[in-house]
């Protein structure tokens, strides 16, 4: 497996044109329309998943990139990093996280072993597509996905490929001290709000 740290100008500036084909200007010619997305579910815990799987045109199976999320409430919407990897040739999983958008769950009452089990979960759901090659999953996240997607890694050994855009650089105990502060001042501000 191969363990990539990139910026993101990196990824976005010259990880994904290299394989685009190019026009006399030498930009990338890829059009929207090649893009295809399927809202797909999965269960991890109990906890009904509801995310996006973005595929190039045709019918694969592709190589795999899952989207795990940095901390935060946050949505299935990585549009930008999926266009990136669906037009360099790779399908693109992401979701809503736990408590958020179509998924189930409480999203404040997750640890980061529950998250990487949830990754894992989405894994495994990929993992029995056919249009998904399960020789080449790999992961790619943000931030707080920088304590999460090495403890998915030593579960999944198999993986392709780990890229971490920005990872967290604290302790885990000095991030969730940091975290858990800005929950409170979050939480004071719309008390005080009402």
């Amino acid at each position: 497996m191969k363990i990539i740290i990139y910026s993101i100008i990196f990824v976005l500036a010259f990880g994904a044109e290299q394989a685009l084909p190019q026009s006399s200007e030498g930009k990338p010619q890829v059009k929207e329309a090649e893009i295809k997305k399927e809202e797909v579910t999965f269960q991890n815990g109990g906890v009904t998943l509801s995310g996006d799987l973005c595929t190039p045109s045709g019918d694969g199976p592709f190589p795999v990139f899952i989207w795990c999320h940095g901390s935060g409430g946050q949505s299935r919407d990585s549009a930008m990093f999926a266009q990136t990897f669906v037009k360099s040739g790779y399908a693109f999983l992401s979701w809503d996280k736990i408590g958020n958008g179509k998924s189930g769950g409480i999203f404040y009452q997750q640890s980061l072993t529950m998250r990487a089990r949830e990754v894992h979960a989405a894994a495994e759901m990929l993992m029995k597509r056919k249009d998904i090659d399960p020789n080449r999953i790999s992961f790619v996240g943000v931030s707080q996905a920088g304590y999460v997607l090495p403890r998915v890694i030593m579960a999944f050994p198999t993986a392709e490929k780990l890229v971490l855009v920005g990872p967290g650089s604290w302790s885990v105990s000095a991030e969730l001290a940091y975290q858990k502060q800005t929950m409170r001042n979050v939480m004071a501000k719309n008390w005080a709000a009402n």
